[in-house]
């Protein structure tokens, strides 16, 4: 479970607190042999309910840089470690999140202070917001009495004695005490492992003072005990000191008044998402203690406990590049003149691949024909017999809008191979997200028939390999085309071990996927419609996903994220009445990627479906790369705040009219 932090990011605005935050950065540095990053933010000017000290001094941009890296430095001077400054200018938590990302930073450190009162009930503590975005753990240090920033106690070593972290037996408990066993070891301390234990019975019904009563709860945690040490295993459990704790609470409580009463030096603690009607009721555990801890913090968030921890090292998913899957056959899939999916959408989308601002940023991913076994896993022998029988033929029309020509049924092979190839890469860890830029689209495609430009369903298809061929369980599928994928949500009606969510103009072609439209049988529940009025845009539909798609996956927790990626809800398309603009499409992708970095640790292939303005396919694509590849990192915030609320409440609300007996989060 020992973990390595190569590189550890301090946070600092120049307060009274500068000095113990930089206490602990440099501890741990000299601890863990780091490189530590000294960083501080130079706030822009804004409202005084976000100000802060550097804010507050004016003055032009560079004057206040110049100012940061001369007082960074005098704060770390004489210091015998690898560190370097950064100075930034901006939001400070979005800064902080950046810098965490693009410098690959294993730990982030920052001192807890930050808005109290009404303030923090509206908006909550920087250190909160920072827990919440991070991609990595945060360590906030707790602030006894304010401190001069000319006190210099950077020299005085560190003192953690006692860790306490709280354990609930979960895959994401055995990341968090991966950490808090590895800091006891470093500092020699006394690790306590927490679990809060529920009564086995009704106290209204029965009195607890019964003595059966007692028995049944001594058994329980006696029983409980035994299974906390057993997280450790021997050989840990001899270099460490180990104390087990059963309270009986909320677990935020519990953790804070046991450090109280026990002089607790260290609290480590996941970060858990809830639901917005959740974090009403009870608030989020972390945000609890990082309120009311009387000790330092260390926060270790879903990205890192959901497959992150890896040959003793925390692997940034930025050392791993984005996978495109491109091949000049996809062109030979002919749809006659005048047709909107022609071989022009993706010769503009390869076009903008070849561009300088994009060179060596990617890497290609060669396609395979998909074996007639892979396709037979969804689709009828007899359709599949059809379709090949148009190989090396003219032109043959399936429906009035699907044709095929002699290239078309060795382009779809490649089109479904394609997909599995990046699903491969992606799962086997070689990329860190992929997305397969291949034609003929397919999620209109049935079991035994071809429509709406689609030959073979290459995402239904895909999902159907990822558990056949590399034994992935749960498969969620996010489809955002403006047409609804009618056959995707066919083959897996009655499957609860895939999880269709669309969002799609309603009512459109092909007339379905209304709200009542969640699966059959044992899928019920697992097909999730969002169907859409018209001039739905940015704000919307990011809303939309963060707050409908993101609580349903957490629950459903998918092993892999395949996105039907359709570019005809772009404002100036013609095929769809929606209002997305090429920035929609990266906010959109971001808030995909961090529901698929909380769920399955980033594993994230997209598919394209639609799209068919020439002029604009190509800019959608370029951005979503950049933000697969981690180029941009855009703010989710920002576009949701100027959704229509109108707009968001239609479709929240009768999805979650529809859907709340099928999901607790919603």
């Amino acid at each position: 479970m020992s973990i390595r932090l190569d590189k550890i990011l301090c946070a600092t605005d120049f307060s009274q607190f500068s000095t113990v935050a930089l206490h602990c950065g440099v501890n741990l540095a000299h601890q863990f042999n780091s490189h530590l990053l000294v960083s501080h933010t130079v706030c822009f000017p804004r409202n005084q309910i976000y100000g802060t000290a550097a804010s507050a001094r004016g003055g032009e941009q560079e004057e206040q840089e110049n100012y940061a890296f001369k007082k960074i430095n005098q704060f770390m001077r004489n210091q015998s470690l690898s560190w370097e400054p950064l100075v930034t200018y901006g939001e400070p938590v979005d800064e902080t999140t950046r810098l965490t990302n693009e410098q690959d930073v294993d730990l982030v450190v920052a001192a807890s202070h930050g808005l109290s009162g009404l303030k923090r009930i509206l908006l909550g503590t920087v250190v909160e917001r920072m827990a919440r975005g991070l991609s990595k753990p945060l360590l906030v240090t707790r602030v006894a009495k304010k401190r001069s920033p000319k006190d210099n106690i950077l020299q005085t070593p560190l003192k953690i004695k006692r860790i306490l972290t709280a354990c609930d037996f979960s895959h994401d408990s055995q990341g968090v005490l991966g950490y808090a066993l590895s800091f006891a070891l470093k500092f020699n301390a006394r690790l306590y492992l927490m679990h809060a234990v529920e009564t086995p019975i009704n106290e209204d019904i029965v009195d607890p003072t019964d003595a059966p009563y007692g028995e049944v709860q001594q058994f329980l945690e006696d029983k409980l005990r035994k299974k906390l040490a057993k997280l450790v295993s021997e050989e840990e459990a001899k270099d460490c000191d180990l104390k087990t704790v059963l309270f009986q609470g909320l677990p935020g409580e519990g953790l804070c008044s046991y450090a109280t009463e026990n002089k607790i030096d260290l609290i480590v603690v996941g970060v858990r998402h809830r639901g917005a009607f959740e974090k009403m009721l009870i608030g989020s555990t972390t945000e609890a203690v990082l309120r009311c801890a009387p000790c330092s913090v260390l926060t270790v968030p879903p990205a890192v406990l959901n497959g992150r921890v890896e040959d003793n090292k925390i692997k940034s998913k930025t050392k791993l590049k984005t996978g495109i899957v491109r091949d000049k056959r996809y062109l030979n899939h002919l749809t006659g003149e005048g047709h909107p999916e022609n071989h022009k959408r993706l010769e503009a989308i390869y076009t903008m691949l070849d561009e300088p601002d994009m060179d060596g940023y990617f890497t290609a991913i060669d396609p395979r024909p998909a074996e007639r076994e892979e396709l037979l896993l969804l689709h009828s022998p007899e359709y599949i017999d059809k379709i090949a029988a148009t190989a090396g033929k003219d032109g043959f029309s399936l429906t009035p809008d699907t044709h095929t020509s002699p290239g078309s049924y060795e382009a779809a092979l490649l089109a479904a191979g394609g997909l599995f190839e990046a699903i491969s890469r992606v799962v086997s860890g070689e990329f860190a997200n992929a997305f397969a830029l291949v034609r003929p689209p397919g999620h209109h495609a049935e079991r035994s028939r071809g429509m709406g430009y689609c030959l073979f369903n290459n995402v239904a298809l895909g999902a159907m390999f990822a558990r056949e061929s590399l034994g992935l369980k749960r498969i969620l599928i996010v489809d955002f085309d403006v047409h609804h994928g009618n056959g995707t949500q066919h083959f897996f009606e009655q499957d609860p071990f895939v999880l269709f969510f669309s969002t799609h103009q309603y009512p459109h072609f092909p007339g379905t996927g209304s709200f009542t439209e969640t699966g059959l049988g044992r899928g019920e529940g697992y097909t999730v419609n969002i169907p859409l009025g018209k001039g739905y845009g940015d704000g919307e539909f990011i809303a939309i996903f963060e707050k409908l798609l993101r609580p349903i996956a957490l629950e459903f927790e998918p092993d892999l994220i395949v996105v039907s990626a359709g570019f005809d809800i772009h404002k100036s398309d013609p095929m769809g009445k929606m209002k997305i603009t090429t920035k929609g499409f990266a906010g959109l992708t971001r808030s995909i990627m961090e529901t698929a970095d909380i769920c399955c640790g980033g594993k994230l292939v997209f598919s394209l479906e639609g799209g068919y303005n020439l002029k604009t396919i190509g800019k959608c694509v370029k951005v979503i790369l950049n933000e697969l590849a981690g180029h941009t990192i855009s703010s989710i915030p920002e576009p949701t705040a100027r959704a229509s609320r109108k707009k968001f409440d239609h479709a929240f609300k009768r999805c979650r009219h529809v859907h709340k007996q099928f999901w607790k989060n919603l």
